[in-house]
């Protein structure tokens, strides 16, 4: 079963929602990109805040994989966290998991 969460940043009050069939990890794989000096928008804003001004919510559990991929894309438009005033995220969600579909431009 799959869940949607959202990372919440404390300091500007930004979201990145993303879905995952295993939240631990999914964290440590995005932790590991932080390390590695990925250029997506939420690493780089943990680089910038550090993991610790980040408040993580499930805000949806028990999906399966086509609920989670709607999801994903209702709170995504829900906290507005494409739009870089308000979030991280770079896409509308609901793309697959572990796809990039489009990066969005700032």
């Amino acid at each position: 079963m799959a869940c949607v969460y959202v990372f919440f940043n404390t300091k500007n009050g930004k979201t990145y929602v993303g879905k995952t069939n295993c939240l631990r990890s999914r964290l440590i794989s995005h932790i590991n990109k932080v390390g590695k000096g990925s250029k997506f928008s939420f690493h780089e804003a943990i680089r910038e805040h550090d993991l610790s001004s980040f408040v993580l919510s499930t805000v949806a559990d028990g999906l399966t994989t086509i609920e989670a991929l709607e999801a994903e894309k209702y709170w995504i438009d829900y906290f507005k966290s494409t739009d870089p005033l308000f979030g991280y995220n770079m896409t509308d969600g609901g793309d697959g998991f572990g796809t990039v579909k489009k990066k969005r431009s700032l």
